[in-house]
């Protein structure tokens, strides 16, 4: 069986968010969520931005090329941990 997945949540969206409009594409029935440091003007429709971290149930985290970006990456760590999602760094 393949992973349940409900929502999703990309930490450090594209500029193009290529990766949400692909998953929109495969599964249209989850709900997309992206998190950026930067303001994004170009948000598709299917995607909702958020702000705080702590306030998303996303069932998988997606973050790649971003741990770099973190002040503290062992932080990002623990609440991806404590958020008891799936994540794929």
């Amino acid at each position: 069986a393949g992973l349940d997945i409900h929502s999703l949540l990309e930490v450090g969206t594209s500029d193009d968010f290529r990766f949400l409009n692909l998953m929109h594409e495969l599964r249209p029935d989850i709900k997309l969520y992206g998190h950026d440091i930067f303001v994004k003007d170009n948000v598709p429709r299917h995607v909702t931005m958020i702000d705080d971290l702590t306030k998303t149930d996303a069932s998988l985290i997606y973050a790649s090329h971003v741990l770099e970006h973190f002040t503290d990456a062992h932080e990002f760590g623990r609440l991806l941990r404590h958020k008891g999602s799936q994540f794929m760094i």
